[in-house]
């Protein structure tokens, strides 16, 4: 079973009250829910990131540069998919640095 393609869909709520958290006042939640289907038909499905200043970048890194890495390789190969990964996920801060 291979992997076909990788959906990635930002989704922000306000929240009905602040939230204050040490030095940072949150004001909506902010999730990325994934979508990765299998040239089975099976899909799976995952939401992760509490991030609202990063969801666009994180969202344009998997799409862009995740998704491609990981087409056509084996869903079961945990180990062989995130070693793909990892050179694009170890530096996430890269696009906040200024």
């Amino acid at each position: 079973m291979k992997i076909a393609r990788i959906e990635a869909i930002p989704l922000a709520m306000p929240l009905p009250q602040p939230l204050k958290a040490g030095t940072v006042t949150i004001t909506r939640r902010a999730t990325i829910f994934t979508r990765v289907f299998t040239d089975d038909g099976l899909i799976g499905e995952c939401f992760s990131n509490n991030e609202n200043a990063g969801q666009k970048q994180i969202v344009s890194i998997i799409h862009d540069e995740i998704a491609p890495l990981l087409a056509g390789r084996d869903v079961l190969d945990v180990e062989g998919c995130w070693q793909a990964m990892h050179p694009v996920t170890r530096d996430f801060l890269r696009d906040r640095r200024m």
